[in-house]
C-alpha cells in the first residue's frame, strides 16, 4: 500500500497543471448545466459555442490526463528508468486506478450531487444510478484510454492512435451500412461489446504483465478484425425470423391488419413528388381493426418484396421505423425507401408486392390521471415538467433517466387549448386522441456526464388519413392519461398486395389523397374531441383524485 500511495503523490505533484484543467472545466460544467436548463442565452457567441461543447472537451481533457499518467511509467521499451525500481506490476496498475478514481470520478461525482441538489432531487433514491454511471463510464471510457495508453510510448503516439482508430470505426459503420439489416440486432451489439471490453482488459495486463507492445498491438488489430468479421457473417435474416415469428395460437396477431386498396396518392400538374436523397419514399396504407383499448402495437421495422414482370425479385431488406399503433387508430402507413433509379424505373409498371412487419405487442396499466396544472407539472417518476405552449410540448427534467416505457395520452385540442384554423383548413383530425410514447427498456441511469435528464414532451395527433400528424399545444387544465406499457411478445406480420403501382404510393408535395372519403365538417373536431376510450384505461375515482392532489403537492419550485 505504501508503494500505491507513494506513486499516487508523485503524480499528483506532477500532473497538478492537467488535474487543475479537469477540475476547472468539471466546475464550470457544473455552473452552465442550470443555465441551460432555464434557456438562458450566454451573449458572446464564442463562449456560448465552447460551453456548448464542454462535455467534449471534458472528455478530452480525461483523456490527455490518462495517457499522461500511465505514460509517466511508460509501458513500452525497455530502458526506462523506472522498470530499475522495485515496482510490483500490480502495485504500478492500482496506483494510476487510484489516482484515476481521485483526480476524476470523485470530483465528478461530487458536481453530480451538486446537480442534483440545485435540481431539488432527491439524493438517496438517486446514489445507486450515480454508481451505474460511473461503472459504465470505467468500462467504456477509463479502461479504453487506459489500454490506448498502454500501447504508445508518448501522447504524439496517443493522438495518432486515437485517429486511426477513429477512422477504423469510420471504415467499420461505413461496412456496416453496406450490410443488409446489419442494424435490426441488439445480440450482436451485446456480443460486439463484450469483444470490445475483453480487448480492453486483454491489452492492460499484458502491459502491465508483460510489457509486450507488439502483442497488445496485434490483440487490437485481432479484436477490430473479429468485429468485421461478425458484422459481416451474422445471419440476420435467420435471427430477426426467430425473434419475430409469425402469430401463433398461444400469441396470435391482437389486430387485423389489411391491405387499403381504396387509398393512394394524387398526382396532378402542381403537385410535385418527395424524393428523400437518392431514394423515393413509399408510403402503403393498411387497415387497423379490432386493437383492444389497453393494447399498443410498436411497428419495429418493415419489408417490401417485389416480384417484376421479368421474374425477378427484389427486396427492401429490414429497415428500422418506429411508428405506434394504438387504440382509435384505423390506418397505419408504413414508409418503405427505393433506390431513385431503380424506383423511376419500375414506377408505372403492375408488380406483385409483399409487406413484412415487425410488430412489439403490449399492454397497458391501469392509466393516472394528471391535470396540466399552470405551467408546472409532474409525472410519474417523479418527472418535473414546464409547459412551454409556444414551442408544443412540455420541456421535462428528472433524476439519472428518463420514464420509459410510457404512454400518453390527452384531449387535444379541446375548448381550453385550441388550435389556429390554418392547422385544420384542409383536413381535420382522426378519432384517435393526442399521444407521446417512448417503449424503451428500462435499462436504469442513462449514460451522461450530468444527472439530470432534460428532455421534451410533445403530444402529436393525426389527421383524417393518418398519415400525417401535427404536434399540439398543451395547456393549463389538459388532462393527461399516463400508462405504463408492458411488454408481451415479438411477432411478424406478412400481408400480400396482389398487383400494384408503386408510384401510386409516392407521396408528392403538397400531399393529396384519393379518393376524397368523406370527411367530419372541418370545423367541428378542429377543437373538440370525443373522449371515447375504454374503461379499461382509468383509475377508481378515489386513486384518481389522489393521483390529482400528489400531482399537485411536488410541483418544481
Amino acid at each position: 500500500m505504501h508503494q500505491i500511495l507513494h506513486i499516487f503523490r508523485k503524480d499528483v505533484r506532477r500532473h497538478w497543471p492537467e488535474i487543475l484543467v479537469s477540475l476547472v472545466l468539471i466546475a464550470v460544467f457544473v455552473w452552465y448545466q442550470p443555465r441551460k436548463w432555464t434557456g438562458q442565452v450566454i451573449s458572446i457567441r464564442f463562449v456560448a459555442g465552447m460551453l456548448n461543447t464542454l462535455p467534449a472537451l471534458l472528455v478530452l481533457s480525461w483523456a490527455f490526463l490518462i495517457a499522461r499518467l500511465v505514460q509517466g511509467e511508460s509501458l513500452v521499451g525497455d530502458r526506462q528508468f523506472w522498470i530499475t525500481r522495485p515496482y510490483d506490476w500490480y502495485k504500478l496498475l492500482a496506483s494510476k486506478l487510484l489516482s484515476i478514481l481521485v483526480i476524476i470520478h470523485v470530483p465528478l461525482l461530487i458536481g453530480q450531487i451538486v446537480l442534483l441538489k440545485m435540481g431539488n432531487f432527491p439524493l438517496a433514491p438517486s446514489l445507486w444510478g450515480l454508481v451505474q454511471i460511473h461503472f459504465m463510464f470505467f468500462l467504456i471510457f477509463v479502461l479504453t484510454s487506459l489500454a490506448l495508453a498502454a500501447v504508445t510510448s508518448g501522447i504524439g503516439q496517443a493522438a495518432l492512435a486515437l485517429v486511426i482508430l477513429f477512422l477504423l470505426f469510420l471504415g467499420i459503420a461505413g461496412i456496416g451500412s453496406l450490410v443488409p439489416n446489419s442494424g435490426m440486432s441488439d445480440d450482436v451489439d451485446g456480443v460486439q461489446g463484450i469483444l470490445f471490453l475483453a480487448t480492453s482488459l486483454t491489452v492492460i495486463a499484458i502491459q502491465y504483465i508483460y510489457r509486450k507492445a507488439p502483442l497488445a498491438r496485434l490483440t487490437i488489430a485481432g479484436a477490430l478484425i473479429a468485429g468485421v468479421v461478425m458484422l459481416v457473417l451474422t445471419p440476420y435474416e435467420f435471427m430477426i425470423r426467430h425473434d419475430y415469428p409469425l402469430p401463433t395460437n398461444d400469441h396470435p396477431l391482437p389486430v387485423h391488419i389489411t391491405f387499403d386498396r381504396t387509398l393512394s396518392f394524387a398526382h396532378e400538374g402542381n403537385q410535385q413528388p418527395r424524393w428523400s436523397g437518392d431514394e423515393a419514399e413509399i408510403e402503403v396504407p393498411f387497415q387497423v381493426q379490432g386493437l383492444g383499448d389497453k393494447s399498443v402495437l410498436q411497428h419495429h421495422a418493415v419489408k417490401l418484396d417485389l416480384i417484376l414482370p421479368g421474374g425477378q425479385h427484389w427486396t427492401s431488406n429490414w429497415p428500422s421505423v418506429s411508428n405506434v399503433i394504438s387504440y382509435g387508430r384505423t390506418r397505419v402507413w408504413p414508409s418503405i425507401s427505393i433506390e431513385r433509379k431503380f424506383y423511376n424505373s419500375i414506377k408505372d409498371t403492375p408488380v406483385r408486392a409483399k409487406v413484412s412487419l415487425l410488430l412489439r405487442f403490449f399492454q397497458l396499466d391501469a392509466a393516472t390521471s394528471i391535470a396540466v396544472t399552470g405551467d408546472r407539472t409532474l409525472l410519474p417518476g417523479n418527472v418535473r415538467c414546464l409547459d412551454d405552449i409556444s414551442d408544443n410540448w412540455l420541456h421535462c427534467f428528472s433524476a439519472l433517466k428518463r420514464p420509459k416505457p410510457v404512454f400518453i395520452m390527452a384531449e387535444l385540442p379541446n375548448s381550453e387549448c385550441r388550435v389556429t384554423k390554418e392547422a385544420t383548413a384542409q383536413e381535420s383530425w382522426a378519432a384517435s386522441p393526442a399521444t407521446y410514447w417512448n417503449l424503451e427498456n428500462d435499462t436504469g441511469a442513462e449514460f451522461d456526464l450530468s444527472p439530470i435528464q432534460d428532455f421534451s414532451v410533445g403530444l402529436t395527433r393525426f389527421y383524417y388519413f393518418e398519415d400525417h400528424d401535427i404536434r399540439l399545444p398543451v395547456c393549463p387544465g389538459t388532462r393527461l392519461l399516463v400508462s405504463k406499457p408492458e411488454f408481451q411478445f415479438s411477432m411478424r406480420d406478412e400481408i400480400e398486395l396482389g398487383e400494384i403501382t408503386l408510384r401510386n404510393y409516392h407521396p408528392t408535395y403538397p400531399r393529396k389523397i384519393i379518393p376524397p372519403k368523406q370527411q367530419p365538417a372541418l370545423g367541428v373536431p378542429s377543437d373538440t374531441l370525443s373522449w371515447n376510450l375504454g374503461p379499461g384505461l382509468f383509475l377508481r375515482s378515489d386513486e384518481l383524485a389522489s393521483a390529482v392532489f400528489e400531482g399537485k403537492r411536488h410541483l418544481l419550485r
